[in-house]
């Protein structure tokens, strides 16, 4: 990854812990490992659901929160 496409992942200093989180508003499980969890790295989003890596369930959270996006 890169800083040119917007995902500085892999610099030392914004780096955190390891989690997922789903985005309520594009419907994206997403892997993050940047300390700053607060929106969504596609979107820019706040409306996100975090957790452990593997812990949520990308089909039931699209299930719940797809209707948004029709």
């Amino acid at each position: 990854m890169n800083k040119s496409d917007g995902q500085d992942n892999a610099t030392p200093d914004k780096r955190g812990n390891m989690t997922e989180y789903f985005c309520k508003v594009c419907c994206q499980l997403r892997l993050s490992l940047t300390a700053d969890k607060s929106h969504c790295r596609n979107c820019g989003s706040v409306a996100i659901i975090t957790g452990a890596i593997g812990s949520l369930d990308k089909p039931a959270l699209r299930k719940q929160y797809d209707f948004y996006r029709k």
